[in-house]
């Protein structure tokens, strides 16, 4: 199959929606369910039908729209239907206690080594009890904020994730 066809196939977003809503419609479908479809019947010309239906399971696999079990086929639930366009649901990253804490350790050795941070203190218990300074515990707070925004976090998760664990 040529470059141009499939690019072309990929391009149809009639397809798109028609496929993807047959297979959210009938959970646990196969391909070949999709085929005898009145959907694809209407959409798809029979010349490339197989060839379509092929590549767009594929693209939906990729995409997180479709899983396949068995060769079965089931709607993930990460897309919305706003009138007829297809928008993709946020979906969030989700941290535990642990990882969160892992993120805040990381980040805090990192500022450490860099020279950023310069712990004062005494030791009680065999253990640093830093002075009160607002403003190294401000930047090690936004330092720690900003590595959770690399991870990919929003600004909403990060403060959830403090309210529940910290």
């Amino acid at each position: 199959m040529s470059q141009k066809l499939r690019q072309e196939i990929l391009s149809r977003s009639d397809y798109h929606r028609g496929l993807l809503n047959f297979i959210e419609n009938n959970p646990g479908c196969t391909s070949d369910d999709i085929f005898n479809s009145d959907v694809a019947n209407a959409i798809i010309p029979i010349g490339i039908r197989e060839m379509a239906i092929e590549l767009w399971i594929k693209q939906f696999i990729r995409n997180g729209e479709i899983e396949s079990k068995n060769w079965r086929l089931y709607p993930t639930g990460t897309s919305e239907w706003e009138g007829h366009n297809i928008i993709k649901k946020e979906t969030y990253m989700r941290l535990t206690k642990r990882q969160l804490k892992q993120i805040i350790r990381e980040e805090y050795s990192r500022l450490k080594r860099r020279g950023l941070i310069k712990e004062s203190g005494t030791y009680q218990n065999g253990r640093l009890i830093p002075l009160e300074d607002a403003n190294m515990h401000e930047d090690l707070m936004s330092e720690a904020v900003q590595a959770c925004k690399d991870a990919g976090l929003t600004m909403e998760e990060i403060i959830y994730l403090c309210e529940q664990y910290i």
